[in-house]
């Protein structure tokens, strides 16, 4: 899925078995990176070889996308390209990083999802 408005690809990673589904996201605020970083390693303990990821993976099934505003990433800005918080557009789906979010919780159909948002650094 990609963004409209940028040529920044917004990627969705899926993985697990299990019939629990799902759906987490970072970095709808591009100044808050920490959980993108937590989340990718979460996705690597995924990968890996040990009895947590195994049983992970079989009770449930994961859809992630590790960072959902790399516009707003880029510019270390809360707001996406165009000066939109993707926080406060979950009615309208004005943003395509909205409408990426919405068709993906549609389709994947998740029992539980979780917004990952950090401590973040305020510029004024």
């Amino acid at each position: 899925m990609e963004n409209r408005y940028s040529d920044i690809p917004i990627y969705k990673f899926q993985t697990g078995t299990g019939k629990i589904k799902i759906l987490l996201w970072s970095q709808m605020h591009g100044n808050e990176s920490t959980t993108t970083k937590a989340l990718i390693d979460f996705l690597n303990l995924l990968n890996g070889d040990s009895d947590l990821a195994k049983k992970l993976l079989e009770k449930f099934t994961f859809c992630c996308i590790p960072m959902l505003n790399p516009d707003g990433a880029k510019l270390y800005t809360r707001e996406n390209a165009n000066k939109v918080d993707l926080n406060r557009d979950s009615k309208d789906l004005s943003q395509p990083e909205s409408r990426v979010l919405r068709e993906t919780f549609e389709h994947f159909e998740p029992d539980f999802c979780f917004n990952l948002h950090d401590q973040r650094t305020i510029l004024e």
